[in-house]
């Protein structure tokens, strides 16, 4: 009787796990999220950028993002955070990139099917003595949706965008 108990339980939980990675893959799998060049390159010299100050060091990151769901993408933000050795220890910095334009809350909204790409200047990271700097750079937002009368973007959120790139900057 113990030996059925312990096959049926056994064949109970082979059953879950088969059946669970046969469910609809989510949306994030539908959206590509990637980033140029492959290594950036850390400048150890302030720059000036319009009225402000990219202070060193800084590198420069190209990133796009494609959208093949069937829902809008409202990025709200990109939050990038970039770690070094420094006097024997790990330092981080984050910097978080959000929309510059009065009134408008989203860094990108992206239409199911498109893609949309923009650069961002990496500032005032670890004095690192060798200027190499792991980082990720995750894109925090969500799916939403259209309202079908007046087209525009509704804010609601049907399912998190969780998408992220790791690379290295030397």
């Amino acid at each position: 009787m113990r030996t059925t108990t312990i096959k049926f339980v056994l064949l109970m939980i082979v059953v879950i796990f088969s059946t669970s990675s046969c469910g609809k893959k989510g949306r994030n799998s539908q959206v590509s999220f990637s980033y140029s060049p492959e290594t950036p390159i850390v400048i150890n010299a302030d720059i000036e950028i319009g009225d402000d100050t990219c202070a060193a060091p800084w590198f420069l990151l190209n990133y796009k993002i494609t959208n093949n769901s069937d829902r809008g993408v409202m990025v709200q933000a990109l939050k990038i955070e970039a770690s070094a050795s420094v006097d024997g220890g790990e330092q981080t910095a984050t910097v978080n990139v959000t929309s510059d334009i009065d009134g408008f809350p989203y860094l990108m909204v992206i239409d199911p099917g498109t893609t949309d790409s923009d650069s961002v200047y990496v500032c005032g990271l670890p004095k690192a003595s060798d200027l190499t700097f792991s980082a990720i750079m995750e894109a925090v937002g969500w799916f939403g949706g259209t309202d079908p009368a007046s087209g525009t973007y509704r804010t609601d959120a049907v399912e998190r965008l969780s998408k992220f790139v790791t690379f290295t900057a030397q």
